[in-house]
């Protein structure tokens, strides 16, 4: 190719390049609940949040200002599509958090610390990422599994530990019983 239609393509290339978008698959990780499922869990500790946290409410400012921007956000987020709503917490410390099925909190340290809205939109990004890998789930289910590996071994741990007092041995099971209902309905 002559250097004057090597110019020309890499002209064109340019040109055509802000045009060009990448867009990475991204798998949620596999686990056990559906999207409907994930989202009453989301609500539910939504809910909680609001008993323990000081957040703000909906007609602030600031919150209809994260939804504005957690929305056109989202508008480009892979998967599943959640039914996301997004809250601030009227904390000074810098945090966010990302709950199942769409729920998403910013603290109002958070907002306050970013030097632009790019910095802000980069937190959100990542916890709106958090929704879309259904990482919350996943991490449930993971404690579940090690909750359940310690109850057996503990329950191994009690027959072997017996000496031939039987209700010593049904006081281990029970209490690794009940280590394991307390792993399960943290969820």
């Amino acid at each position: 190719m002559k250097p004057a239609g090597s110019l020309v393509a890499f002209v064109v290339l340019a040109l055509q390049a802000p045009c060009i978008q990448a867009r990475v698959e991204l798998a949620p990780c596999k686990n056990n609940y559906s999207p409907q499922q994930q989202i009453q869990l989301g609500q539910k500790a939504a809910t909680q949040v609001y008993k323990q946290m000081p957040v703000l409410p909906d007609s602030s400012p600031v919150t209809q200002y994260i939804q504005q921007l957690g929305n056109k956000l989202t508008a480009y987020a892979p998967g599943y599509k959640w039914p996301y709503n997004f809250h601030v917490v009227n904390s000074a410390e810098i945090n966010a958090f990302a709950l199942p099925g769409g729920s998403i909190f910013v603290n109002l340290g958070t907002i306050q610390a970013a030097a632009d809205e790019a910095q802000l939109a980069g937190v959100m990004a990542h916890e709106i990422s958090h929704v879309v890998l259904q990482h919350s789930v996943c991490n449930a289910e993971k404690e579940q599994k090690v909750g359940l590996i310690a109850g057996l071994g503990q329950i191994a741990a009690g027959r072997a530990g017996r000496s031939g007092r039987r209700d010593r041995g049904a006081r281990n099971r029970h209490d690794s019983g009940a280590r394991l209902s307390e792993n399960v309905s943290r969820c």
